[in-house]
């Protein structure tokens, strides 16, 4: 018997959700079978929003400090995490063992331009994985150019000298990511195009389309035969403030001091939690995202909240009680920032199992409010995913493109059927990235929970329906 407050409750509830039904109807003609899951979809939603656990973790997450890979804060934020998945009571929880590269920042950077007007202090951060400068630093002329084509065209002025990339990212393009892919370059291979002109050292204008006095960081890569050179990150407006005394004066000197330094290689582990299919446990769908960050903030963005998105899509599924048909597994990479060397150690573990990965979607974009998914996967795939569509509208969900935006990890999972980003309106993600602008403080949780309730829909509909 209910009672009359539990009857109208009842009511109430169905009401709510009848409501939803309408306002996000599948529209005629969905793939057959999947009109079903839109009730689900709807209480994954509100479930999200109300609670807002996975906000709430990301709190306990960057209050254990930066996680940068290899470093104890990462092994912290490893044991914390695995700690959340127990209490989840999976049916599995296990860490798989990472060989990843380390290295230490050291302490502060310091850049002093030798002005005639006097000592210009830079604002600046040594580049991951640079080598450093001998203790008292080096000092030397400047050459400035937009880019390693220049700079190869400009060889012989390099020798001995700081190269300065000003290459800053296209604020008039809509899409931030592509405007950063298209100068990204400079950071990863400019040290190495420059040690083989002979250069002593690097300076790169920050990665961001922000204004402000804030280095980004980023990892670097030394490929070719050259003796490494040290290389480091300004600020925007140190960028600015270094242009501008070259234009007085193109001879300007500069003395640059970086106490950082590689380490020698350590093992870390990749956390693996899941829920076991209840009809078809061989067949899996992946959700991932990295557990290490840059080590200038806590990583709320890039990508704490990921990871708490990702463990969130097995607590929504756990609390409302949707058993799934098929394995839903959270992934946790150990590195992603210094190589991608978790994901390369997943894919690996993934390609002999024996299993067979349905799809496999990451959260890499910053958590700011979902727009849509990527899809890398066959054409009948991606026709099928497109068609589920209108069940994931209630987390925001717009469309389902082709294409491999946010997928640095997954990516590397060569027998999924379906490699999945969520991508997010994420203009503001670039003012943040790589910086110590990249807090808590920083996260909507909102935002943050419908990202990680699409995921969740998602996940649910492949498991209920395969690819």
């Amino acid at each position: 018997m209910i009672s009359g407050k539990r009857r109208m409750a009842t009511a109430g509830s169905l009401l709510g959700i009848g409501l939803a039904v309408t306002l996000f109807a599948v529209p005629a003609g969905p793939e057959p079978g999947t009109s079903r899951h839109l009730e689900a979809a709807v209480r994954i939603v509100r479930e999200a929003l109300v609670a807002r656990e996975g906000y709430g973790l990301l709190k306990e997450l960057c209050d254990l400090g930066p996680r940068l890979s290899a470093s104890a804060g990462l092994e912290r934020a490893i044991g914390w995490a695995r700690g959340r998945m127990e209490k989840l009571n999976l049916d599995r929880v296990w860490l798989q063992p990472v060989t990843v590269q380390a290295w230490e920042r050291g302490g502060p950077a310091e850049a002093v331009i030798e002005d005639r007007a006097g000592a210009v202090r830079l604002s600046v951060a040594a580049l991951g994985n640079s080598v450093g400068t001998p203790e008292a630093g080096i000092s030397g002329e400047v050459l400035e150019v937009g880019s390693i084509e220049e700079l190869r065209r400009r060889g012989a002025e390099a020798r001995s000298k700081i190269v300065f990339f000003n290459a800053p990212i296209d604020g008039g393009v809509r899409l931030t990511d592509e405007s950063y892919d298209r100068v990204v370059v400079n950071r990863m291979s400019g040290p190495d195009a420059a040690a083989e002109a002979g250069a002593a050292a690097v300076l790169i204008r920050s990665l961001t389309t922000a204004r402000d006095d804030h280095p980004r960081t980023g990892v670097l890569k030394y490929r070719s035969k050259a003796a490494p050179i040290p290389a480091a990150a300004l600020s925007p407006r140190a960028a600015d403030a270094l242009a501008a005394a070259l234009e007085r004066q193109p001879r300007s000197r500069l003395r640059l001091r970086l106490p950082c330094r590689p380490l020698p290689d350590r093992t870390s582990h990749n956390l693996i939690g899941e829920i076991r299919g209840r009809e078809k446990p061989e067949e899996v769908i992946v959700v991932a995202a990295h557990l290490d960050s840059w080590d200038l903030a806590p990583g709320a963005h890039d990508d704490g909240g990921g990871c708490l998105q990702a463990l969130e899509v097995l607590s929504l599924l756990k609390r409302l009680g949707l058993a799934p048909k098929r394995t839903i597994r959270c992934v946790l990479y150990a590195d992603e920032e210094n190589g991608s060397l978790g994901a390369r150690a997943y894919a690996a573990f993934a390609s002999g199992s024996g299993e067979t990965h349905l799809a496999a979607m990451e959260s890499d974009r910053g958590v700011f409010e979902p727009r849509g998914f990527s899809l890398t996967g066959s054409e009948a795939v991606l026709a099928k995913v497109r068609a589920w569509q209108p069940l994931l509208a209630p987390a925001g969900i717009d469309w389902v493109r082709p294409g491999d935006g946010g997928t640095a990890d997954v990516s590397y999972i060569t027998n999924a059927r379906a490699i999945l980003g969520l991508l997010n309106d994420s203009q503001t993600y670039m003012d943040l990235h790589h910086s110590a602008l990249d807090v808590y403080e920083a996260v909507n949780p909102r935002a943050m929970e419908l990202g990680a309730a699409a995921m969740a829909i998602l996940a649910h509909v492949v498991s209920e329906e395969g690819l």
